[in-house]
């Protein structure tokens, strides 16, 4: 009889060893895209880089619809609505802000190494946690390249979570909005 109970506890925890490992691998991992996503993939650039006097930040509002939670960039080039699937796409030296406007919501923005940003240390993984009328930022700095990043948001109890993608452009892209979600 325990022989069995044991046998029956490893292979029940085998699998679900393996469903967890499988779903880690398929929702990706924070730092550089794998497989890297080009900037020719980026419909549009959200802010504008520049020093403190003339750069615009990319606005990233974190928030939930329907159900879904969702990072979507606000102030894109063009001002054209695009699919949630897109990119959010910036230029080197572009600040990059997260916020929320619900009323118990709260973020958390995880960046493995490497990541594009500025002021955390290399070798450091960069994370923005906010809630409303706490935005968190840094400016993206690196060369054209992609990278992933883990999403948390969470509304009255409820969460959801996200692994999707900021590109940073050479500064050519097109002009469309960014928005990415994930059912809960």
């Amino acid at each position: 009889m325990k022989l069995s109970r044991f046998v029956h506890g490893n292979v029940c925890l085998s699998w679900l060893m393996l469903v967890v490992l499988v779903n880690f691998a398929i929702a990706g991992t924070p730092g550089k895209c794998e497989p890297n996503v080009p900037a020719s993939a980026c419909p549009a650039t959200c802010g504008q880089a520049g020093s403190d006097s003339n750069g615009v930040p990319c606005f990233v509002r974190i928030s939930e619809t329907n159900g879904l939670a969702t990072a979507t960039a606000q102030n894109l080039r063009g001002g054209v609505a695009g699919s949630y699937l897109d990119p959010i796409c910036v230029d080197p030296s572009t600040e990059i802000l997260w916020f929320t406007l619900e009323e118990k919501s709260t973020f958390k923005v995880t960046f493995g190494v490497p990541h594009p940003f500025a002021n955390t240390g290399p070798g450091k993984a960069a994370t923005f946690k906010g809630k409303k009328g706490q935005a968190s930022s840094d400016t993206a700095n690196s060369p054209t390249n992609c990278y992933q990043y883990s999403l948390q948001h969470s509304n009255n109890g409820s969460r959801a979570s996200a692994d999707p993608k900021v590109i940073v452009t050479s500064g050519t892209e097109g002009d469309n909005q960014s928005k990415h979600s994930v059912k809960k």
